[in-house]
């Protein structure tokens, strides 16, 4: 069986990734079960996994269209995170304060993963300092010794305008690797000795005695106490370090610590700016032949559209092709022996038009064969949109559960040398194969 790849709110999911213990034994763990979980991301594709996905009903005439306020993922208002806002005068911030997309990450110095995505972050910030905005919070974890001291330090760093330079020298690997095996006294003599001298413009005097001053000892303290209560929302997912949130549009997102989620969410916020806002005008005759020329980088595949099964879908894959809305959009899922899956100028593979379509069945077609072309859609019915697969291999259980409207007639060779990839896997981060264009030939 196929089932559907199940996006739980992201604001639910408590990622594996996370590689450092919970901040208190007391605390609640944010355990979810998937009955209690709806998918909110509308977009989704067809995995490889079994599962009980039940049929879809047969469909008769063309479906209906409807058009989204947003193309953003929608978190019910029970399930979302309640990470505060930004603070300009308490937290620590680099990028556009203005951004579309602001990353909130909570993180500890001693903690191994979070050294490895201090330098995976620093790049991905210059790489995209107009469109983000980042901000750094100590998550202290109080079984690492030198966690709090190095919270202070940072924060002493700060008093003079030094915090992301004293930052940046507690995560660099070499020190780093050098400072967490100190005991706490050699930790203190390592910043006097060190560090303060590494950081260009620091004053030493008065470094050491903020370092060692109650107020930033109360500061960080203070912060601990409010990120317990965080913790033990469950909504939060705020169960380990790193752990990373972002705000988009209104909507705050728990994410995995990975850089291609945070890419494909600047993606996906610039998409819905230019979402398109009314329903495509049904200009296929059911009747007629249709043939769509996909241009890619590795060649043509041409598709023969089959308007009188899926009338609706095709007439919106031709809207879509003749707007140039494919054109330069990747393969950003291809699965060898499975599926080829694009249409998503996002490339996030959450993204489409602006607009859903009715899901359309018919019981004669199946997808028994290599070549064949279907919609994706979310776990809900009814919510086609422009991304579309092209399938690899003989696969009968998406059958009734996908609309297919089309076939390849040419050029399933071009799509079997597609570069197989996952956008949403750093495993795989290979840039996917773009269409060049679309064109469309009407018999």
């Amino acid at each position: 069986m196929i089932k559907i790849q199940k996006i739980m709110p992201a604001a639910l999911v408590l990622f594996i990734f996370s590689a450092c213990a919970t901040p208190s034994a007391s605390l609640t763990p944010a355990v979810v079960s998937a009955t209690q979980t709806p998918t909110v991301i509308q977009y989704v594709a067809p995995t490889a996994e079994p599962t009980a996905l039940p049929t879809l009903p047969v469909t008769s005439g063309p479906g209906d269209c409807k058009v989204l306020d947003t193309i953003m993922p929608v978190i019910p208002e029970e399930y979302k995170p309640t990470i505060p806002l930004i603070d300009e005068k308490q937290d620590w911030f680099l990028g556009n304060i203005d951004a579309p997309v602001i990353i909130i990450e909570y993180s500890d110095y001693q903690c191994p993963y979070c050294q490895y995505m201090s330098s995976t972050m620093d790049k991905f910030i210059k790489e995209h300092s107009n469109d983000i905005g980042f901000a750094y919070r100590h998550f202290v974890i109080p079984q690492h010794d030198k966690s709090f001291l190095a919270a202070q330090a940072s924060e002493a760093a700060g008093l003079q305008g030094k915090f992301w330079e004293m930052h940046n020298f507690l995560f660099e690997k070499t020190n780093w690797d050098l400072w967490i095996l100190m005991t706490q006294d050699e930790f203190k003599t390592y910043l006097e000795e060190k560090a303060v001298p590494a950081v260009s413009g620091l004053d030493k005097a008065k470094f050491m005695k903020d370092f060692a001053g109650k107020e930033i000892s109360d500061k960080i303290t203070k912060s601990q106490d409010d990120l317990y209560a965080l913790a033990n929302d469950s909504r939060n997912g705020l169960q380990g370090t790193p752990t990373f949130f972002v705000f988009v549009k209104g909507q705050v997102y728990n994410a995995p610590p990975l850089a291609t989620v945070f890419e494909n969410m600047i993606n996906l916020s610039k998409l819905d700016d230019q979402r398109i806002k009314e329903c495509p005008p049904m200009t296929v005759d059911s009747q007629k032949n249709y043939q769509a020329t996909i241009k890619t980088e590795k060649g043509d595949i041409v598709i023969k559209l089959f308007p009188d099964k899926a009338q609706t879908a095709v007439n919106s894959f031709i809207y879509l092709a003749k707007k140039g809305y494919y054109n330069g959009v990747a393969f950003h899922r291809v699965i060898e022996g499975f599926i080829a899956q694009t249409g998503d100028p996002s490339n996030s593979g959450m993204g489409g038009p602006g607009y859903v379509l009715d899901t359309e069945i018919t019981e004669d077609m199946n997808f028994d064969r290599s070549g064949l072309v279907g919609m994706i859609h979310g776990e809900e019915v009814n919510t086609n949109n422009s991304q579309f697969f092209i399938t690899l291999n003989a696969i009968p259980d998406l059958s009734r559960r996908y609309t297919l409207f089309g076939e390849v007639v040419s050029g399933l060779g071009v799509v079997e040398e597609l570069t197989p990839r996952d956008v949403n896997s750093e495993e795989n981060p290979a840039p996917g194969d773009k269409i060049i264009s679309i064109t469309i030939e009407e018999k």
